[in-house]
């Protein structure tokens, strides 16, 4: 990461991949990660590269899709 607002950024859409994640392990009957924390570390290569992607195709906001 480059600064601190783009790591916040990246963070903050950490976050929301986890409450989706959360939501779609519920939904299939399967038990969430633990917290935040434990999902953070655990796809952390994961979550880097969707988020280099995702901004590269969406610039103007990685929130909208």
């Amino acid at each position: 990461m480059k600064n601190e607002i783009e790591k916040t950024e990246f963070i903050n859409w950490c976050r929301l991949m986890f409450d989706e994640n959360c939501s779609e392990r519920w939904a299939c009957g399967q038990q969430p990660y633990k917290d935040f924390k434990t999902y953070y570390t655990k796809n952390l290569n994961w979550l880097t590269d969707k988020y280099e992607n995702r901004t590269k195709d969406t610039p103007e906001s990685i929130y909208l899709s």
